[in-house]
């Protein structure tokens, strides 16, 4: 919050990344995997052993490339405070070497303009996969498999699928909040008090109170599916 009085800290597994541009989305996604154990396993406490086995071309191994910037952040070699609280020393690690790899020939992730963060974590994902036969894959740690359950309304006869996944897209409704009222006499005051050129004070913010439960449950919520087509009816009908 803008007005909270943040404490500087430093320290291994405490190292900020440097943003080369609108390279938030990368930074924020890879300082959250590399505080996974499967994560530090594969790339971190195996490091030396990585980069001695694989001499000829370290720019363009992305084993490597993980393997550095994995252990760049838990080393607190790049973390440190200066004798000013205000100066934090090292600026942290700049990932220009592991941007430029992981985005290569990639019509998204090889620009510096700003992107999507799961769409990047996607990506990388796909990249470790494709990097990880025959070795620890820590993007196991993520996946889960998704039942999908459709029942044609005309025959009852139902079907299930299944997929893997490596991302829940929870919906967040609003409507559900514990506090809507207050919210709604906040956002009231907050209109009025702009349409007369002032500004609300910061501390009198409102945020909506919301439940994780609400939002899966929400997720997990039926829904009808029209002009369905039913292979048990050959034709089209209504689905849920």
């Amino acid at each position: 919050e803008s007005s909270a009085n943040l404490q500087p800290i430093s320290g291994p597994g405490l190292t900020g990344m440097s943003n080369l541009g609108n390279s938030c989305y990368l930074n924020s996604v890879m300082q959250v995997v590399f505080t996974i154990p499967d994560f530090i396993q594969r790339f971190v406490s195996k490091a030396d052993e990585i980069f001695d086995g694989s001499l000829a071309d370290p720019v363009n191994d992305f084993n490597v490339q993980m393997a550095k910037l994995g252990a760049g952040l838990w080393s607190g070699k790049y973390s440190s405070i200066g004798q000013d609280s205000l100066d934090t020393g090292s600026t942290g690690i700049k990932p220009t070497m592991f941007k430029n790899l992981i985005g290569k020939n990639h019509p998204d992730f090889s620009t510096k303009q700003q992107q999507d963060a799961q769409e990047f974590m996607l990506h990388l994902f796909t990249v470790i996969e494709r990097n990880s036969r025959g070795q620890l894959n820590p993007t196991d740690a993520f996946k889960f498999q998704m039942e999908d359950r459709v029942e044609c309304t005309a025959s009852k006869k139902v079907k299930y699928s299944y997929r893997d996944e490596w991302i829940l897209p929870v919906p967040i409704p609003l409507e559900l909040a514990s506090n809507l009222d207050e919210v709604r006499k906040y956002e009231e005051e907050k209109l009025a008090t702009e349409s007369e050129g002032r500004r609300m004070p910061e501390d009198s913010v409102v945020r909506p109170k919301l439940s994780l439960k609400s939002c899966l449950e929400r997720f997990a919520a039926p829904e009808t599916v029209e002009q369905f087509y039913s292979s048990a009816i050959n034709d089209k009908t209504i689905a849920n």
